[in-house]
């Protein structure tokens, strides 16, 4: 079985297929302030590694803009499971693991000394669109969350 067949029967195009999503939600923080969001990543296959580079621009009073680049350790053949990396301009260092679960990509992630972490769900909806919802907390704290549509570009 070569590698496109086995990628082709995870059923998941987003992170196993290169492309551009964009995507288009809400951010909410902490203290309950709910923003629009946009924003755009794109998905390269190296040799050894997958690259998930991207950014997202939450509207307010003051725009933020989050830019982060995650490193992808590929899936292995018959594996469900993989980890993760990236450098975050405000965390610090993330690991975390990706883990396919029927027509989800589910990912749990912390900074490397443990005070941030959460979750992430990326529900397929159709081959070009994926729902994603996820939670950043700080010691049990909800720092912020988000609720977004994924669209390949």
């Amino acid at each position: 079985m070569s590698d496109k067949t086995y990628i082709k029967k995870m059923g998941h195009r987003f992170l196993f297929e290169e492309g551009v999503w964009l995507a288009a939600g809400f951010f909410r923080n902490g203290d309950g302030s709910t923003m629009h969001l946009s924003g755009r990543t794109e998905i390269s296959h190296r040799e050894n590694i997958w690259i998930n580079r991207g950014f997202m621009e939450i509207e307010g009073d003051t725009p933020i803009r989050i830019e982060n680049t995650c490193e992808i350790i590929p899936f292995e053949r018959g594996s469900d499971a993989t980890t993760w990396r990236s450098e975050d301009p405000g965390l610090g260092t993330l690991v975390g693991t990706y883990a396919v679960v029927g027509d989800s990509i589910l990912s749990a992630f912390r900074t490397e000394d443990g005070s941030f972490y959460g979750t992430e769900y990326i529900k397929n909806v159709d081959p070009d669109t994926y729902a994603n919802r996820g939670v950043l907390l700080h010691h049990g704290r909800i720092v912020s969350s988000w609720s977004a549509t994924l669209t390949r570009s």
